[in-house]
């Protein structure tokens, strides 16, 4: 009978341990200023995904992804005044004028991708960004309204090291 007790305990026992459950991936956020850089870090996968980032307005967000090819510069805005344009201007250099904006499924931007280059390497060696847009606004006669934003690019060049050094954690690259 004491057997009999003692094996049901050990079966309790040995059917009610679990793994132990373990929180794999670490978020880690750094402002600098009002550039963002936001990561997934997975040590366990060797894994890291980063965006780098500056919050324009509470619905429109600047994103640079220096590991694209193709989208190095995104610009997401769902308060964008629907067929007007995005201008950006770096320093003394030349007005960049985004295509007309249109209302999709990702509230995207688009630029030309000559642009897109442009912009990204501009943004590596210069002071200041300017980005002119429009906005609507309920609060205004005619439903839109024009902003511009000045943003630093000191301090994207530091966010833009921080999230490099980041992302190479692993020493491969990762989108």
């Amino acid at each position: 009978m004491i057997f009999r007790i003692i094996f049901l305990v050990l079966l309790i026992i040995n059917f009610s341990s679990k793994a132990e459950i373990i929180e794999n991936r670490k978020i880690i956020n750094k402002s600098f200023d009002v550039w963002n850089v936001s990561c997934e870090d997975d040590e366990m996968l060797n894994y890291v995904r980063c965006r780098l980032f500056a919050e324009i307005t509470e619905k429109t967000t600047f994103f640079v992804n220096p590991q694209s090819n193709n989208n190095k510069i995104l610009i997401v805005s769902e308060d964008g005044y629907y067929d007007r344009r995005f201008f950006i201007k770096i320093d003394g250099n030349g007005l960049i004028t985004s295509n007309n904006f249109i209302v999709n499924k990702y509230n995207l931007v688009s630029f030309s991708q000559k642009d897109v280059n442009n912009i990204y390497n501009q943004l590596q060696n210069s002071m200041n960004m300017y980005l002119r847009f429009t906005i609507k606004d309920n609060t205004s006669v005619n439903g839109f309204r024009e902003i511009t934003a000045k943003l630093s690019l000191t301090e994207f060049q530091k966010a833009l090291i921080y999230f490099n050094k980041q992302v190479n954690k692993y020493n491969f690259n990762i989108n």
